[in-house]
Formats: structure tokens, C-alpha cells, sequence
């Protein structure tokens, strides 16, 4: 469970068809500011909130840092659509969101809940 939610949050994170890797709206370091993930405790939740740190480069890469376990992988975003697809290095699955924006916070949703991120 806590590796699915660190994938959500991350992976958030984790994109579907467009290969615009230039996208700036998601370029960048994220915080995750709050999150809504089915079945996540309290203690998983508040320790997410705070030591998570998600980067999306403009190559189409990502990684993710959560109390010293970091994570890596591809990214796609379908800015038509705003769906995101990521997929962590060595993995075959893919992890499939769709982002929104509520004000400056980026916010990523699955069929497990939703993360908001907030630009470093």
C-alpha cells in the first residue's frame, strides 16, 4: 500500500500519447501539499506530506523522493486532455492520471484518490 501511494502521489503523479516533454506547467519540483489516496493511514499520510519531493524534467523524466527512497522513471502529458502517464524505471506498468490546476496547486487523480502539489 505505501508503495501505491507513493507511486500515485509521485507518478502523480504517474501521460497519455502527446510528446510535448517542453510542458511548463508540470516541469519542475513539486511538494505535496495534501492528499486524498483510499485505504492510506494517517501516519503514511502526514510522513508523504512531509518528506515527498516529485521533479518533472523537460526530457520527459521524473523522480521522487520520500524519506531517503527515491524513485525514477518516464513521463508523457496530453496537454488536449490533461491526462499524465508515467511509468517507473524497470517497470512495465504504466500509471495513468488526470491533472488539473486549482490555482498554483497541481493536482493529480487516479481511480486511488488525488494529490495536491504545490511548485517549489
Amino acid at each position: 500500500m505505501k508503495k501505491l501511494s507513493f507511486i500515485l502521489a509521485v507518478s502523480l503523479f504517474s501521460l497519455a500519447s502527446c510528446k510535448n516533454k517542453d510542458d511548463k506547467g508540470l516541469v519542475g519540483k513539486w511538494k505535496p501539499v495534501e492528499m486524498n489516496i483510499a485505504g492510506m493511514t494517517a501516519e503514511d499520510k502526514k510522513e508523504f506530506l512531509s518528506s515527498a519531493v516529485i521533479e518533472f524534467t523537460k526530457d520527459g523524466k521524473f523522480s521522487a523522493t520520500r524519506t531517503g527512497t527515491r524513485h525514477t522513471g518516464t513521463y508523457e502529458f496530453n496537454e488536449k486532455d490533461n491526462s499524465l502517464s508515467t511509468r517507473d524505471a524497470g517497470e512495465e506498468s504504466v500509471q495513468k492520471y488526470t491533472v488539473s490546476w486549482e490555482g498554483d496547486q497541481l493536482v493529480m487523480t487516479n481511480e486511488d484518490g488525488n494529490v495536491k502539489l504545490k511548485r517549489q
